[in-house]
């Protein structure tokens, strides 16, 4: 009797159509990101962060990345990622490189994660946890990326900040938000969940320029 492996791998989709076709040298990708043009796709795969072209081609290995907890592209060039534990995120050239520190682990905490530029790419959005195995006493912060002081805006885990002056954020599992210029003690007390249903921000999901791309199982 024959077995059944399974392999994981990137698909893509253009939002205009219901067909998704495999993206080669993705498999077992994780997290994966697009580029601020849409051309690149960023992902985590075999310890490595890496990116593909849209259209096809080879992988090409940006740093390793031995524990993948999130990446994004900014509009300069520079990617930051988290990639181990007991190190803050760090950051490096879309065309690869050594990783430089981008943000320190403050006071007892081991690890910081899903980090994403904010318009402009001068300041970074960031959640940073005590415990790599529970986030629900997370903390989501800004800081500026050429350093400086950081500032904690909420608990929770997944920030992303939204067009509309939003800063969307998980947190229990569900998806809230609160707007941009509220003080942060009205922050923490006035959340309201922004999205219904329950939200896994672990989940590597992205969209861009017309297209989707989503991690699958594949029988073989």
């Amino acid at each position: 009797r024959g077995s059944v492996t399974a392999t994981q791998q990137l698909y893509l989709r253009p939002l205009d159509s219901n067909e998704a076709k495999p993206i080669a040298g993705t498999e077992g990708a994780v997290s994966p990101f697009f580029s601020p043009d849409g051309q690149w796709i960023g992902f985590f795969a075999g310890g490595k962060l890496k990116k593909v072209s849209v259209n096809g081609g080879v992988t090409v290995t940006l740093a390793g990345a031995p524990i993948p907890g999130g990446a994004i592209w900014s509009s300069q060039g520079i990617l930051a990622m988290q990639g181990a534990t007991l190190l803050g995120l760090q950051q490096v050239s879309q065309e690869g490189g050594a990783p430089q520190a981008l943000t320190r682990l403050g006071s007892g905490e081991l690890v910081h994660r899903w980090p994403e530029f904010l318009p402009g790419g001068q300041a970074l959005l960031f959640a940073g946890s005590s415990s790599n195995a529970s986030w629900n006493a997370a903390q989501i912060a800004v800081q500026p990326t050429s350093g400086g002081e950081r500032k904690n805006l909420a608990q929770g885990t997944g920030p992303h900040y939204a067009a509309s002056g939003h800063l969307l954020y998980a947190q229990a599992s569900v998806r809230r938000h609160v707007p941009e210029g509220v003080p942060p003690v009205r922050r923490l007390a006035g959340s309201l969940d922004a999205l219904a249903g329950r939200l896994r921000p672990e989940e590597g999901r992205a969209k861009q320029e017309g297209h989707a791309t989503r991690r699958a199982h594949r029988a073989r």
